[in-house]
């Protein structure tokens, strides 16, 4: 049976015979074989690319289609992808369905896959827009109860190029832009947002965190994280660019907010290590880290760091015992003429944080830390 009217074998312009299979399916019994195709479309039209199209496809009268062109790329009623198809795979296991884009869009930049959206509906308050979704969901059907991992989306790329030069190399490029002319508010703005989410039942979960930064890897010859040719000239785990001080009334390279229903041991920011070769603070070149064998803090002034647990100058910190402490000393300053003053003040500059044990005259008499002086002397602190 050709195409146009049934039992005809005209050419017509579209096909208006119903379809006769169960399940509604166009369906072809040509055997399988190099070359062979379900349903060919070819036309003889003259005329450029742009309006010379191989299939139409829309639902009934509706106003969205779909246009396959001739010369293999996609045209729809929110306007041209330039981008072509240049490959479809199907893989046999895990994925319904992939697809392969290669392009050029605006002349400029090579995208495996652009989704551009506009003129959004106003959808209220509780509204989102969205560029683009991408879930995973596990549900109970199937019969796997075990995954090594479950990931969203993944942003991989590969420089795979000899004898070459890239300036820059990103896994995943997360932006902003506020590009209306005036007037536009906007309460938050992030270019990345994380978040994490759980229901009110006994599932378990060993570590969380809603970021993780994880070590880098150097392969050797047998794709293990041991390899040593690669050079890396400087390594961070995270870097923050100058943040150029844009807050008109705060400005910081790092907010942590004020952590809340835990104990002192919760919500901290904590080193892991903290000692002279296990991760420290950084203040220009000078190293402060936690001295384990003394139990104190230590500073070392030098871009290279400290070499041993012991290395640079203790922090002077309070002892907590009657028998060995700090020393200091005090005057007639009413805000420091006293032991307990001096050891723990009230007003600036205080917060030495110590409990005064007792105190001495210049001379070396003996006095109590309530003893108010009316020149120098010495106060004992723990």
């Amino acid at each position: 049976m050709g195409f146009g009217e049934p039992g005809g074998g005209g050419n017509a312009d579209s096909i208006s015979i119903p379809l006769t299979t169960s399940d509604g399916r166009l369906t072809s019994s040509k055997a399988s074989a190099p070359g062979n195709v379900a349903l060919d479309l070819r036309n003889t039209f003259s005329g450029s690319n742009s309006d010379r199209y191989l299939l139409k496809l829309r639902k009934g009268l509706s106003t969205d289609f779909l246009y396959a062109r001739e010369d293999g790329l996609i045209y729809t009623t929110g306007g041209l992808y330039t981008g072509g198809i240049t490959s479809t795979l199907w893989p046999t296991v895990g994925n319904a369905f992939y697809k392969g884009f290669t392009g050029t869009v605006s002349g400029y930049t090579n995208n495996a896959l652009r989704i551009q959206a506009e003129s959004y509906a106003n959808a209220g308050s509780d509204g989102e827009i969205l560029g683009a979704d991408l879930l995973a969901v596990w549900q109970n059907a199937g019969t796997a109860t075990t995954y090594p991992s479950m990931v969203g989306g993944r942003f991989e790329n590969y420089m795979g190029k000899s004898s070459s030069s890239l300036m820059t190399q990103v896994g995943g490029d997360f932006r902003t832009y506020i590009s209306a002319p005036a007037g536009a508010t906007v309460t938050n703005q992030y270019a990345g947002y994380f978040y994490r989410q759980y229901n009110n039942v006994a599932n378990v979960i060993s570590s969380a965190s809603s970021l993780y930064l994880a070590s880098p890897c150097k392969l050797d010859a047998n794709s293990f994280c041991a390899g040593s040719a690669a050079v890396i000239t400087e390594n961070y785990g995270l870097w923050i660019a100058d943040q150029k001080g844009y807050g008109m009334l705060n400005d910081a390279a790092i907010r942590v907010d004020s952590q809340s229903g835990g104990t002192g041991a919760k919500g901290n920011v904590w080193l892991a290590g903290g000692t002279w070769n296990t991760g420290h603070h950084r203040l220009e070149d000078a190293h402060v880290f936690w001295d384990t064998s003394r139990n104190v803090l230590r500073v070392k002034d030098s871009a290279a760091g400290p070499t041993t647990d012991a290395d640079g100058n203790a922090i002077v910190m309070g002892t907590g015992s009657d028998s060995h402490g700090v020393l200091l000393w005090g005057s007639s300053d009413s805000n420091f003429n006293t032991g307990d003053k001096v050891c723990n003040p009230a007003t600036p500059p205080g917060g030495v944080g110590m409990t005064c044990v007792t105190t001495y005259t210049t001379g070396g008499q003996n006095k109590t830390c309530s003893n108010v002086f009316s020149t120098y002397f010495f106060a004992l602190c723990k």
